[in-house]
């Protein structure tokens, strides 16, 4: 059982014997004994005797810490690493940066992935990086992917970036020839390091050197680090360099992955703060108070969703939004008579970063006519979010075969691509003999298709977005496809 004992005054007790309490009553501190000096325990926020804090990494200067106020300024992470420049899969928000605006998109990436990269210009040329408004920093680290695609004959790839005072430093250089491509160790600045992907697949194929082929062992990139080196300007340049002196047509060359990391920055922390008193309850302690209140503004919150049945344009309700999840679904197509009906519109869901983005066009494809028995229905339309992604429409009855129900479409571009449904085949009879209903529209992502009926026209206007246009029963005419949606989530 420890000894409390009570001290009367300002101050700390004179002595205490290890392990020894003292409450001093005249200003609410509590002492504990230890084998030096008395340590306060209550009256400043935990231990801290002093205003200045060690974290790994860094210290915390110019701070203010009470039992109801914490405040904390001044971060400075000596050690700190902060991916400042990010282009990764996508450079068209950040295409500004560069001397050449040339993008050209490919659906499957040499196995990254759907890609809008740099590409090659037509003759040997420089593509340059321009970076500004760096925070105060210590050192950098740059990183690249290069793509070397058909035959190359001994042309020659350069990387400079800039140092301290603004002058290039070749970083890496080699050469690739119709074989196996060469990289030219001795030719890399230190602290550089280059890691071939070779045999690689890209759906967009203009070169010609081998039949126009998508796919060959000798086609893949360089992934270019420069390590980090001393770096502490304020701008930035990356300048790449090829010596193609052929049509696209023949060999080609593109850049992607493009980072920028920054070590030794300076950052700013938030106030945290509140006037809560102290309680017994360590669950109402006034920093478990402020620490809960500050997260739980953050937390993945779900701010708004938007749905779309016509074409629009998606603008974002603020700058805290920074993640999107997006939904396209494509319109149905349409059906004819004797039950044949339509497939319902493709699915696609993309989650998409919001931090670059202001606003975004937005397409909803329509729902294709239906008609008489004999010919076929057209396809539904297709659903879009700009560039990311994108939803065709349902194919109408008869479209794909003969006296079969339309396929469904599919989705582009997203992390989950789904085909709709497909609508029902031929049927016979007026009142279809073969029992039961026919004739319902392929079902989408949202529900169910257009319905069937037992004789007449399928005039239902009662589908899901995307449903597929039922058939009509013997020679009458089926029913119109349904048209898509767009659904977009806002996440702080």
């Amino acid at each position: 059982m420890p000894v409390i004992k009570i001290k009367r005054g300002a101050g700390a007790p004179s002595s205490l014997n290890e392990g020894e309490l003292a409450l001093n009553t005249s200003n609410n501190q509590l002492y504990v004994g230890t084998s030096g000096s008395p340590r306060k325990i209550v009256g400043t926020l935990a231990s801290q005797e002093s205003n200045n804090v060690s974290l790994t990494g860094g210290t915390v200067s110019n701070t203010t810490n009470t039992a109801t106020n914490t405040n904390l300024n001044n971060l400075a992470l000596t050690g700190s690493e902060t991916l400042w420049y990010n282009e990764g899969a996508d450079c068209r928000s950040t295409i500004s940066n560069w001397n050449d605006q040339q993008v050209y998109n490919m659906t499957d990436c040499a196995g990254l992935g759907n890609c809008h990269i740099h590409g090659w210009g037509g003759s040997a040329r420089s593509y340059t990086l321009n970076l500004s408004s760096l925070p105060a920093h210590t050192e950098v680290m740059y990183e690249c992917y290069i793509h070397m695609i058909d035959s190359w004959d001994g042309e020659d790839v350069q990387i400079f970036t800039t140092d301290n005072a603004g002058s290039e430093v070749r970083r890496a250089y080699w050469t690739k020839t119709l074989s196996v491509p060469r990289v030219d160790s001795l030719s890399l600045a230190g602290g550089t390091t280059t890691q071939g992907h070779w045999g690689k697949y890209y759906s967009y194929a203009p070169w010609n050197g081998e039949g126009g082929d998508t796919y060959n062992s000798n086609y893949g990139y360089v992934k270019v680090n420069t390590g980090w080196y001393s770096h502490s300007s304020s701008t930035f340049s990356a300048r790449h360099y090829t010596g193609l002196n052929q049509a696209a047509g023949d060999e080609a060359f593109y850049i992607s992955h493009v980072r920028l990391w920054l070590r030794g920055t300076s950052q700013s922390v938030n106030t945290i703060s509140t006037s809560t008193s102290l309680a017994d309850n360590s669950n109402t302690l006034p920093t478990q108070n402020a620490v809960n209140n500050y997260a739980n503004q953050y937390v993945g919150a779900l701010k708004n969703m938007y749905s779309y049945t016509g074409n629009s344009t998606y603008t974002k309700s603020g700058s805290d939004v920074r993640l999107l999840r997006v939904i396209c679904v494509g319109g149905g197509g349409g059906g004819r008579g004797y039950h044949e009906s339509g497939g319902a519109g493709g699915f696609t869901e993309r989650w998409i970063d919001a931090t670059n983005i202001s606003s975004v066009s937005i397409t909803v494809g329509g729902g294709s006519g239906g008609g008489y028995y004999f010919g076929f229905s057209g396809q539904g339309g297709t659903s879009s979010f700009g560039g990311y992604c994108s939803a065709n429409g349902g194919y109408g009855a008869n479209q794909n075969r003969s006296h079969a129900g339309g396929h469904g479409g599919t989705g582009y571009g997203g992390f989950v691509n789904l085909h709709g449904g497909g609508g029902g085949g031929h049927a016979p009879g007026y009142n279809n003999q073969q029992g039961g209903m026919s004739g319902e529209g392929g079902a989408s992502f949202f529900g169910g298709g257009g319905c069937g009926r037992h004789g007449g026209n399928s005039h239902s206007n009662v589908a899901a977005p995307g449903g597929g246009g039922p058939g009509g029963a013997g020679n009458h005419n089926g029913s119109n496809g349904y048209t898509g949606m767009v659904v977009v989530y806002e996440y702080k």
